[in-house]
């Protein structure tokens, strides 16, 4: 099945990789979290444009994540993709509302420094 939104989301991870110059490594995480979304919204809610998601669909994606036992640091960084890719929307005027704007990030727990 092909991923939903994959001009929208192609644009965005050019701009990060030509313009924001994002490690390799960055890229790719961000371009599985973004499918990894898109194919979510598409399956759960026959939505396959970007534009149209909502924040419950969003909140029911990140219930979905820490109910399979992610960990609130990868959790965050899927958050993270998705917030840049809704800024980038905006600023781009691609999209009208940031559905992200009301999604709150989990506390990570602080790990203790190592001593030697």
């Amino acid at each position: 099945m092909p991923v939903p939104s994959t001009s929208h989301t192609q644009s965005f991870l050019d701009h990060l990789r030509f313009v924001k110059r994002y490690s390799a490594h960055t890229l790719t995480s961000y371009e599985k979290d973004l499918s990894d979304f898109c194919r979510f919204v598409h399956d759960q809610y026959e939505e396959a444009d970007l534009l149209q998601v909502r924040p419950a669909m969003i909140r029911t994606w990140l219930a979905s994540l820490k109910d399979a036992g992610m960990e609130s640091r990868t959790i965050s960084r899927k958050i993270s993709a998705l917030k840049s890719l809704y800024k980038y929307l905006r600023k781009e005027g691609l999209a009208d509302s940031n559905p992200m704007a009301t999604i709150v990030t989990p506390k990570l727990n602080k790990r203790l420094p190592m001593f030697v």
